[in-house]
C-alpha cells in the first residue's frame, strides 16, 4: 500500500487480517526496518535512538471489531506482566544499596522476563511485521488476508509494486514472514 494512502487511511473496506468488509480502521505506526540489529551490542541507548530516527508513518487500516478486540486483550496481558516487572525493578533499584546481591537478582530476573514476554508478543501480532519498505514509499503487510490483498489490488491497479520485488528489496524481520 503507498505510504500516502495508509497515511490518510485509504484503501479498500476490508479488514487486513479476516477479509470480511467493515468500516472500522484501526490506528498504527509503521517504521522502516533498518536498524542494525548488533547495534545492541554497543549499548540499548544507541539502538534506541536508532530506532527513534528511523523513518515512520502513521496511518490505519481497516479491521473488523472482533480483531481488534482481539489484538487489544493481548496488549491488556502485555501490560498486566509489565507493571509487576517494573515494581519488581524499583524493589531491586532500592535494595541496591542495601542488598547488592539480592538487587541483582531482583533488577535482572524481571527486566529479562519482561523483555521475552514483549518480543513474544509482538511476534505472535499479525500486525507487528507490518513496516514500511527500505525506500519508505510503501507500507508492506506481511499477513494481509487474501481478500484484502485483491481488493486492494483492484484499487491501485497498475500503481502496485511488483510482489517479487517487494520480497527482495524487503526485510523480513524477526517474524521471517
Amino acid at each position: 500500500m503507498p505510504v500516502e494512502a495508509f497515511e490518510q487511511g485509504g484503501g479498500p473496506a476490508v479488514c487486513v487480517l479476516s477479509g470480511k468488509p467493515t468500516e472500522h480502521r484501526f490506528q498504527l505506526t509503521a517504521t522502516r526496518r533498518d536498524t542494525p540489529s548488533w547495534l545492541l551490542f554497543v549499548g540499548v541507548i544507541p539502538y534506541v535512538v536508532a530506532r527513534l530516527m528511523s523513518k515512520r508513518a502513521h496511518g490505519s487500516l481497516p479491521l473488523t471489531e472482533e480483531v481488534e478486540q482481539l489484538l487489544a486483550s493481548r496488549r491488556i496481558k502485555a501490560r498486566t506482566i509489565a507493571i509487576p516487572c517494573v515494581v519488581v525493578i524499583v524493589l531491586g533499584v532500592l535494595a541496591l544499596f542495601s542488598l547488592p546481591g539480592v538487587a541483582v537478582i531482583l533488577i535482572i530476573a524481571p527486566c529479562s522476563f519482561a523483555v521475552t514476554v514483549v518480543l513474544l508478543n509482538r511476534q505472535r501480532s499479525p500486525l507487528s511485521p507490518v513496516h514500511l519498505d527500505p525506500q519508505g514509499r510503501w507500507v508492506v503487510i506481511p499477513h494481509a488476508a487474501e481478500e484484502y490483498a485483491a481488493a486492494l489490488e483492484g484499487q491501485l491497479g497498475s500503481a502496485a509494486p511488483d510482489p517479487q520485488e517487494a520480497a527482495e528489496t524487503s526485510d523480513p524481520g524477526p517474524t521471517g514472514a
